[in-house]
C-alpha cells in the first residue's frame, strides 16, 4: 500500500512539474495577439514615416534643382528653365543651346546636384504657381543670367504632409518650407533687395 501511494505521489510531482514548465493555449494565444499589434502597429508607423521622408526628399531635390538652375544660368551667362512636368510627376532641368546653323535646341541640364527626377509614388504637385515680370509661365520656372527669376511658389504633398518652395523673383533664390503654401503668394516683396532698391 506505501508502494502505491509512493508512485501516484510521484506521477502527481511529475505532472505538475510538466504542467508549470509549459504554456497553455491560451497564453500562447494572447502572446502570438499581442504580436500581432505589436506588429501592425510598427508598420503603420514606418509607413508614416516613409510618406513624410519621401515628400521631403522630393521636396529637397527640387530646392536643391532651383539653386543649380539659378547657379547655372549666372555661370554660363545662358537662361536654364526648371522644367515642372506635373502629368508625368517629373521636374528637371532644361537650357537652350545654339546649334552651328544658328537654331537653338533644347538640351537637359544634368549636374550632381540636378538631375531629371520622378516623384515618390504618393508625393504630387499639389499647388503650382508661377508668374513671369513680363508674361504667365505655365512649363516652368525661367531662371536668368542676371540673376532673376519668375516667382513661384510649388506645394509638394500627399493631402496630409505638405512642404512648400518658394523663388522670388528678384533674387533668384529658393526657400524650403514644411508646410502649406495657402498663406504663400507669388508677388510678395523680397527683403533681401531693398537695400538696394
Amino acid at each position: 500500500m506505501l508502494k502505491a501511494e509512493k508512485a501516484k505521489t510521484q506521477i502527481f510531482i511529475m505532472t505538475k512539474t510538466v504542467r508549470q514548465n509549459g504554456f497553455t493555449l491560451l497564453e500562447l494565444l494572447a502572446v502570438a495577439i499581442l504580436i500581432a499589434l505589436l506588429f501592425s502597429l510598427g508598420i503603420s508607423s514606418y509607413a508614416r514615416t516613409f510618406q513624410r521622408w519621401s515628400i521631403q526628399q522630393n521636396a529637397r531635390q527640387m530646392y536643391l534643382a532651383a539653386k543649380a538652375a539659378r547657379l547655372y544660368a549666372v555661370e554660363h551667362q545662358n537662361a536654364c528653365t526648371l522644367v515642372l512636368d506635373q502629368e508625368n510627376k517629373m521636374f528637371f532641368l532644361i537650357t537652350e543651346q545654339m546649334q552651328n546653323d544658328g537654331s537653338a535646341q533644347e538640351i537637359l541640364v544634368s549636374t550632381p546636384s540636378s538631375r531629371k527626377v520622378k516623384l515618390h509614388d504618393n508625393v504630387t504637385f499639389e499647388t503650382v504657381k508661377i508668374a513671369g515680370r513680363y508674361e504667365d509661365i505655365t512649363g516652368g520656372i525661367v531662371f536668368r543670367p542676371d540673376g532673376t527669376s519668375n516667382d513661384a511658389v510649388i506645394q509638394l504633398g500627399n493631402g496630409t504632409i505638405h512642404y512648400t518652395i518658394t523663388i522670388s523673383a528678384g533674387s533668384g533664390r529658393a526657400w524650403l518650407v514644411e508646410g502649406p503654401a495657402e498663406n504663400l503668394r507669388t508677388d510678395q516683396i523680397d527683403l533681401d533687395l531693398m537695400d538696394t532698391v
